[in-house]
């Protein structure tokens, strides 16, 4: 009897443990893909930030080409 207990917590044991390890596996899988989402975000980031930079220094220039005219 005893060792029909002793098989059922090492199935148990197992069953927790594939559990725990599919778990780990969907996390990773999220945060790959959280991690690959987030550099795309800072690729648009710098992106857009250059653009804007881009944007002032062009009115900087029309507003000086106006003042000259």
């Amino acid at each position: 009897m005893a060792q029909i207990a002793t098989h059922l917590l090492i199935w148990d044991v197992k069953k927790e443990i594939e559990t725990k390890n599919l778990q780990l596996q969907q996390e990773i899988a999220e945060r790959k893909k959280a991690g690959a989402e987030l550099k795309n975000l800072e690729h648009m980031v710098k992106a857009f930030t250059g653009r804007e930079i881009r944007m002032i220094e062009l009115k900087k220039q029309i507003a000086k080409i106006e003042k000259d005219v």
